[in-house]
């Protein structure tokens, strides 16, 4: 249980008793504040701790006790079949840590450094078999600054797909819509199956509406990788290019 302090420690003068003298005591509190709940509930983040070895016991994490206090409030967080409150909390917490790495990734990969830093994710990939690095600017590369080749195999039949990409090293919000056309022109050139569009900035509504919107007009899936989802994309299929040590 825990609710908001109004006031200091207080107690009574207390009554004389066989054991010496007994006190009405306490902290006043606001009633409108009173949250009841089980101390492993799901919406308590781990930081807290909440298992006092005494009577009473400090909380040191105390932005992640308020915290806690307002997902109980609002039943925040309800973990999906086979998670754990743990789990779930490390994941959040964990979110910007992806943002702040594909952050480092535009500050140090402008132009065709990014496509030299992905061009071995793709190679990683399951099913890939080439990776293409597609000439030096727009003029040159038809909006594909990678050519990507998938097979998979259907009993005795190799089957193949292309992929072409467009990569962005952008900062802030991605607002900029030449890279939906470049993708479109790249799947024509090339008759690719399918194109992707990979950018470090943040995605907006209006890039991804755009996506939409022409991927339908050509019957073919286009597709976008932004955010700190592309920090997760190269730690899921190349984590040693981060981390040499992984």
């Amino acid at each position: 249980m825990a609710a908001k302090a109004i006031g200091p420690y207080e107690h009574d003068a207390g009554i004389s008793c066989q054991w010496g003298v007994d006190f009405v005591h306490g902290i006043p509190v606001d009633p409108s504040t009173l949250v009841e709940f089980d101390r492993l509930d799901p919406n308590v983040i781990p930081t807290v701790n909440l298992r006092p070895r005494a009577r009473y016991q400090q909380v040191y994490a105390k932005q992640d006790f308020f915290a806690s206090l307002e997902n109980l409030r609002t039943n925040r967080v309800i973990l999906k079949d086979g998670d754990v409150r743990e789990r779930a909390h490390l994941r959040e917490k964990a979110a910007p840590l992806l943002s702040n790495l594909t952050r480092l990734i535009h500050e140090t990969h402008h132009g065709k450094n990014l496509e030299r830093l992905f061009a071995p994710v793709f190679r990683k990939m399951p099913n890939v078999v080439d990776v293409i690095e597609n000439g030096f600017g727009w003029g040159t590369d038809h909006g594909a600054d990678l050519i990507v080749t998938l097979q998979n195999s259907f009993g005795n039949l190799q089957l193949e797909r292309k992929i072409v990409v467009q990569l962005k090293s952008y900062s802030g919000n991605h607002y900029e819509l030449s890279g939906v056309e470049q993708i479109v022109n790249a799947i024509n050139k090339f008759g690719a199956d399918a194109g992707m569009i990979v950018t470090t900035a943040e995605p907006t509504e209006q890039l991804e509406e755009a996506i939409s919107e022409r991927a339908a007009n050509l019957g073919k899936p286009i597709g976008l990788i932004a955010g700190k989802d592309v920090a997760q994309f190269i730690l899921e299929h190349h984590p040693n290019l981060l981390f040499s040590s992984v």
